[in-house]
């Protein structure tokens, strides 16, 4: 299966890079047809020719408990996973395929060093083993210069109702795009990856049913100094099993930034998040952060040290909510927060000063 994309791991099309621009003279995908996908309030499933269910959850919500796996769902990294599983399902789709065809190439625009280069995108569709259509483009790009290296990858994938029997029947439409694109050279290197679910839908014999809208980046630079930033925007993630609610994001936005400079003596955080979760409590929680969560801390001196500020507020449809506000100990190097949560009986609990829930900038 990874034959067919050789070293093309990842990338998207719609990327806006700055050392890389990538876009495409390809075809767009043809609109989705799949008539599944979770209502945006979380509860109404309508399945391809059925009529709709009533979304149900376990209406037991523990938000003191909860409240880390949410802040994980605002960041993407349940999508970040799944994006590898759906290119690798799209890859054996081709392999059952009963027809396909070779479409005149594409190309796509790298700027690497000031000059932009076009490096050709390759396109095939694909008829799917039990119905419907595919479309997959591959593009890549490698450099490799004595003290300097570029590598770009581009995977994109176009469902319209295809079907497989791989493990049982397996239903896709709308697309996924993903982009890898690493640049190295004496003392840096930069990452950058960018993925975009678009109107997908995907079906499984298992009877969970996923769909997105969403986009994802990431980028690492390394040199004398550091900086690494998460974008999560999420207008619509769901996944359900049956009747079942496993999670759901609704208008999620999220940013993560951390920066070292100077040498790595000055050091600064920022995270902020915003956005509707609901878990298999099927319980709706609306999060957001005012002001967000910032610190700057200096290794040398104190007078470059900013308090550490901000406010992460979650409130549940149930009447429960809880707070996370930053806990301005002048000599702390950890971030700490100080907790207040009241259950929807109306019971209030607090803790003082502890740890922030660690949100990586790479899925785990």
């Amino acid at each position: 299966m990874k034959a067919l994309r050789s070293t093309s791991l990842t990338v998207a099309i719609t990327c806006v890079l700055a050392i890389s621009g990538c876009s495409t003279s390809s075809e767009t995908a043809a609109p989705s047809t799949l008539n599944s996908e979770a209502a945006l309030d979380g509860t109404v499933a309508q399945a391809a020719d059925s009529e709709p269910v009533i979304l149900q959850g376990t209406g037991v919500l523990k938000l003191d408990a909860d409240y880390p796996s949410m802040l994980e769902a605002l960041a993407g990294y349940r999508l970040e996973s799944q994006a590898e599983e759906v290119m690798l399902l799209g890859d054996s789709a081709a392999l059952s395929a009963i027809g396909s065809t070779l479409l005149e190439a594409g190309t796509f625009n790298v700027l690497d060093r000031d000059e932009t280069l076009t490096p050709a995108l390759v396109r095939t569709s694909y008829s799917c083993q039990s119905g419907g259509e595919m479309l997959i483009e591959n593009g890549s790009l490698i450099l490799d210069e004595e003290g300097y290296t570029h590598r770009v990858s581009l995977d994109n994938y176009h469902f319209d109702q295809c079907r497989t029997e791989m493990d049982g029947e397996q239903v896709f439409n709308g697309s996924l795009s993903v982009m890898n694109d690493y640049v190295s050279g004496r003392h840096f290197s930069v990452r950058r990856a960018n993925q975009a679910w678009t109107d997908f839908a995907w079906q499984q014999s298992s009877g969970v049913t996923i769909s997105s809208n969403a986009v994802i980046e990431m980028y690492n630079f390394n040199s004398f100094d550091s900086q690494q930033y998460r974008n999560a925007s999420i207008g619509e993630f769901s996944m359900t099993r049956g009747s079942e609610i496993v999670e759901q994001v609704v208008g999620g936005e999220f940013r993560q930034t951390a920066e070292s400079s100077a040498n790595g003596a000055i050091n600064d955080y920022e995270m902020s998040a915003a956005g509707s979760v609901t878990n298999a409590s099927g319980v709706a929680v609306r999060i957001v952060t005012e002001p967000a969560i910032s610190s700057r801390i200096a290794a040398l001196s104190l007078d470059l040290v900013s308090a550490f500020q901000g406010l992460v507020q979650m409130t549940a449809e149930d009447g429960s909510e809880l707070s996370l506000a930053a806990n301005r100990v002048a000599d702390s190097r950890t971030l700490q927060v100080d907790i207040d949560y009241r259950n929807a009986a109306g019971v209030l609990r607090s803790q003082r000063a502890q740890n922030l829930v660690e949100l990586p900038f790479v899925a785990p």
